[in-house]
């Protein structure tokens, strides 16, 4: 089983969005994304990727945080 198996297209859109290397915050990237709901974000785009190693929290005590940004570690080969 690849990689590309296991990546939803939600979590593929986010991964196009981000450049490795840099942090983004939670409304940018939802603005990015088109999307209006936290709730859809966080179930669907983020929480996957962070499980999987390929975003990571700066602050991953406080995920609600309001200073919470995200960052692209992993490698994703198809992008």
């Amino acid at each position: 089983m690849g990689e590309d198996a296991a990546v939803s297209e939600y979590v593929k859109k986010l991964l196009f969005l981000m450049e490795y290397g840099v942090s983004y915050t939670a409304c940018a990237l939802m603005q990015n994304l088109g999307l209006k709901l936290e709730e859809t974000f966080h179930k669907y785009y983020v929480n996957p990727p962070i499980t999987a190693g390929l975003v990571e929290m700066i602050v991953p005590d406080k995920p609600p945080s309001w200073s919470q940004r995200y960052v692209r570690r992993g490698r994703y080969r198809s992008l």
